[in-house]
């Protein structure tokens, strides 16, 4: 990585004292998400690496709907690096199933991309398609999170026999087509790219 000369950051503290940070060490702590971890892992390869499990008749598509949330995704051309290292590790044999992939595109959240998780963690609460998904504290606490189930697959997930009396009623099943053709999802459409 090349470091660039960026400004001397000064940002306020809550006693009205200011912490000054080199401009240097400003850019080479944003590396991290680049260089890896002790797996070899950074930001990219991970994106990659979850590419690489998921169906071969999805992968395009998921690579032409990234979004790019939390606190991170707020640092000046993220997007733009991320997209370089992603095209830049495809040259590797690692990846050599994703040489398919066309184009990956990345858009902007309709809210701060900050708080983005939560909105969509609110999301997932309120659609009722999901609720054979949801555990209880209670079950939670008696099974522990070795047992927390797999949020990113369409399988149906671990029943909680302590379910709050009240709650939802958790179905059996979740087809994946009744899922995918849910009209109670919100639209994403209004999504720009970035």
């Amino acid at each position: 990585a090349v470091v660039s000369t960026q400004s001397t950051g000064k940002y306020p503290m809550m006693d009205g004292q200011h912490l000054i940070v080199n401009g240097k060490i400003r850019e080479r702590s944003v590396e991290v998400l680049f260089d890896g971890d002790g797996d070899g892992n950074s930001v990219a390869t991970v994106v990659l690496e979850a590419l690489l499990r998921c169906p071969i008749d999805c992968r395009s598509t998921l690579a032409e709907n990234i979004l790019i949330v939390g606190g991170g995704s707020l640092l000046p051309g993220i997007t733009n690096r991320i997209r370089e290292e992603i095209h830049a590790l495809l040259a590797f044999s690692r990846f050599s199933a994703l040489h398919g992939i066309k184009s990956f595109k990345f858009y902007k959240p309709n809210y701060p991309a900050n708080i983005m998780s939560w909105v969509g963690g609110s999301i997932m609460g309120c659609v009722e398609h999901l609720h054979d998904r949801y555990i209880s504290r209670e079950f939670y606490l008696s099974k522990g999170p070795a047992t927390l189930p797999d949020r990113c697959s369409l399988a149906p997930q671990l029943k909680d026999s302590t379910a709050i009396p009240g709650s939802p009623s958790r179905r059996t099943s979740s087809p994946y087509r009744d899922f995918l053709a849910s009209s109670t999802l919100p639209p994403i459409s209004n999504l720009t790219l970035a």
